[in-house]
């Protein structure tokens, strides 16, 4: 007699779907990175850890040749919106490398293990979706209750749009 539900359905990924390495590597191609706090401590904002994430973000985007779109670090996670700026650049390796040097910072503070295993990323489809990501982004301080305009939130920034590289 057949099991019902199947047993299959309810497995759990050991690590979240991803596409391609290359589709991380396509000049200008946008992705969308969210990333959650181990169960959702808001610590994000701790011990000058908004500055320290900022500057893991440019860091690391500098030294894996992409270029940041816009972010927002919230007190228990963050969006991020990068994208290769440079040909040889890796946005996946950018993220990979961002989230392990927040841990090691985390770690000399204090603070503990800081985040959720993996991250949650999606490429966008067209400027139409890249603009709603971004004001999803922009807007999620407020969405959240922290602010009353995006503006007011000092962990968030929209850079601008990829422009082809001369």
């Amino acid at each position: 007699m057949n099991e019902w539900p199947p047993k299959e359905i309810f497995r759990v990924r050991s690590k979240p779907r991803r596409l391609p390495r290359e589709e991380y590597q396509r000049l200008l191609q946008p992705v969308f990175f969210s990333a959650c706090t181990r169960q959702r401590e808001p610590v994000l904002l701790e011990r000058d850890m908004a500055r320290v994430l900022r500057a893991l973000l440019d860091g690391n985007a500098s030294r894996r040749g992409c270029a940041l779109i816009a972010y927002a670090i919230m007190p228990d996670h963050l969006h991020v919106i990068a994208c290769v700026a440079l040909p040889g650049g890796d946005a996946l390796q950018f993220f990979t490398d961002f989230k392990r040097g927040a841990a090691n910072a985390a770690l000399h503070a204090g603070l503990g293990e800081i985040w959720q295993r993996g991250f949650w990323d999606r490429h966008t489809r067209n400027t139409r979706d890249l603009t709603r990501c971004v004001q999803y982004v922009m807007n999620n301080p407020v969405a959240e209750g922290l602010c009353e305009r995006p503006e007011d939130w000092p962990h968030s920034e929209f850079r601008g749009y990829p422009r082809v590289p001369r």
